[in-house]
């Protein structure tokens, strides 16, 4: 009995394991430990800090500015600086940071610190996205960043759990976040990380151009939606979501290079909106476990075709910095008003009453897709079908050889 066969899903990627190796600690230290004070961190220690909640308020505020300050600012130092010392200079401020986020020295002291652990993270994510451009072909593009997401999604629940079976505290784990944030300066030994160069876009023609505005609308939108069910109230079910994200990050960059970058897309925002209709007919315990799973699916296929892929592939060389920043600040940016409305207006609204709107929403966002230009050569896409056909053909053959 033959064996199962998954060449087809690495075909072509021509990649060398050691940028791979690069890559992979480059970017998943990072955005774990990001996760993680998203998630958690930043808020304890706040509250570690402050008894009052409009300073904590305040503090979250400034923490998010900063890193939508310091992307769009690190988007145009890191084409100045050499790349490997502007990534040198970003860990070695975020190790210090995150080593000495938990010291109460007063309002001041930790209102500059969330002013920092913002920068920490925002200043060198455009250079570390461009990085995964210049790195990988057009035709790798997805898979490789299938594998860096499946590899920061499966990394934090691990930590989590294991936090919580040895009962660490929160210094204890602020200092294990500095600890795997310093991981990434081994990134930094295997790799050169020459910088593609090329004439450098500015901000006016990447954001009128007809391709950039067509890929950026349905984004911003899928944003809004996720920014307007802060609102709702939630039942529970995010394991759902967080597991079947987990399951489909390879697959849908897997999808991505194989189908074209806009199939995927698409198949997100229609799921999306099918699942949130699903959920405004009948809100059920089941209905809902139904409606999260499919979200977690749709999210991942969402950020791993446009924020990963596409991006990648609008921006010419010498200007992925600049497409990177526009594309990661804005879930950043839209969370954050959301979360300060939130704050300020105190309200919750029923379920039934949000997701029909949401899943008109997200039908509409299709629209934009649909004239948008395929990123992937339609040549390149040929070629893998091929590919797999002839993977497929000569599969058949072997196993027509061993029943006979």
């Amino acid at each position: 009995m033959s064996s199962l066969n998954f060449s087809f899903l690495t075909v072509d990627m021509e990649i060398s394991r050691k940028k791979l190796c690069t890559l992979i600690l480059l970017f998943s230290s990072n955005f774990v430990v990001f996760y993680l004070f998203h998630g958690y961190l930043l808020e304890e220690i706040l509250l570690n800090s402050f008894d009052v909640w409009i300073w904590v308020f305040i503090g979250k505020v400034l923490f998010y500015s900063f890193i939508v300050i310091s992307t769009l600012i690190g988007s145009l130092l890191s084409q100045k600086v050499e790349r490997r010392k502007f990534l040198f200079f970003w860990i070695s401020l975020g190790v210090v940071t995150i080593s000495i986020s938990t010291i109460s020295y007063g309002i001041m002291f930790t209102i500059f610190i969330s002013i920092l652990l913002g920068i920490s993270f925002g200043l060198g994510s455009p250079a570390c996205f461009a990085y995964l451009a210049d790195s990988t072909l057009i035709e790798e593009r997805g898979r490789v960043s299938g594998i860096l997401v499946s590899l920061t999604f499966i990394m934090l629940p691990i930590i989590i759990y294991l936090t919580s079976l040895f009962s660490v505290g929160l210094k204890e784990l602020v200092y294990l976040s500095a600890i795997l944030k310093a991981t990434s300066f081994s990134a930094l030994l295997f790799d050169p990380y020459v910088r593609k160069t090329g004439r450098d876009r500015k901000w006016s023609t990447i954001l009128t151009s007809k391709p950039f505005i067509l890929y950026f609308l349905p984004w911003l939108m899928f944003q809004i939606t996720n920014g307007i069910l802060i609102f709702v109230e939630m039942e529970s079910g995010k394991i759902f979501q967080y597991l079947a994200a987990c399951s489909f990050a390879f697959l849908s960059g897997v999808m991505t290079d194989h189908y074209g970058r806009k199939q995927p897309l698409i198949l997100g925002f229609i799921a999306l909106g099918l699942s949130y209709a699903f959920v405004g007919i009948d809100v059920t315990p089941f209905s809902w476990m139904v409606m999260m799973a499919i979200s977690g699916i749709a999210w991942i296929f969402i950020m791993v075709s446009y924020m990963w892929t596409i991006l990648g592939d609008l921006a010419p060389p010498g200007s992925s910095e600049k497409y990177y920043a526009i594309g990661s600040i804005i879930p950043i940016l839209v969370e954050a008003i959301f979360n300060m409305l939130s704050g300020v207006l105190k309200i919750t609204v029923k379920t039934s009453l949000v997701t029909p709107s949401l899943s008109v929403i997200l039908f509409v966002s299709v629209l934009p897709l649909l004239f948008a230009p395929e990123t992937l050569p339609e040549s390149k896409i040929r070629d893998k079908r091929f590919r797999n056909y002839v993977l497929k053909a000569k599969k058949l053959v072997e196993d027509a050889g061993n029943i006979e």
